[in-house]
């Protein structure tokens, strides 16, 4: 897919290592093509959104929230990050050290930890640790999903 092939060009050394595995490719590329397979107009607006007002006021976010965030991130900018952090009451952005934009993909299970301690639930193991498990999740998860703040 040669959104993809540009995207590779464009990130930091940790997510094109991501980038290399043909399973992360195809997990893209399924999402990708799902994002316009009705048009480009669902995509624009999602697109549109980084750049609007939210229909609320953060300051009324009383629960906990936690950003992580690459600090190689490519992609999404550093200071958005820590501007959304600082309008929130209760956050937490986690700086990822040496990682871009796909962090995730490599370190779900610290992420679901994080949000399963909060939540005062048991941690699962990442479904991404067998490769049988992902071709499963790859048919029901986009990476927008897999508690992806970006």
């Amino acid at each position: 897919m040669r959104y993809l092939e540009r995207l590779r060009d464009t990130v930091c050394y940790t997510d094109k290592r991501v980038l290399e595995d043909p399973l992360v490719l195809e997990m893209l590329s399924k999402d990708v093509k799902e994002s316009v397979r009705q048009g480009s107009r669902g995509f624009v607006h999602d697109v549109s959104q980084n750049f609007e007002r939210w229909e609320f006021d953060p300051r009324e976010v009383h629960v906990p929230v936690h950003l992580w965030q690459g600090t190689a991130d490519t992609i999404a900018s550093r200071s958005g990050s820590t501007s959304v952090v600082g309008m929130l009451q209760n956050a937490i952005l986690h700086k990822v050290t040496s990682r871009g934009h796909f962090f995730y993909f490599r370190l779900m299970d610290e992420i679901f930890a994080v949000a399963n301690k909060q939540l005062n639930r048991e941690a699962r193991r990442n479904p991404f640790h067998s490769k049988r498990t992902i071709r499963k999740t790859i048919e029901y998860t986009t990476p927008s999903v897999a508690l992806h703040t970006g």
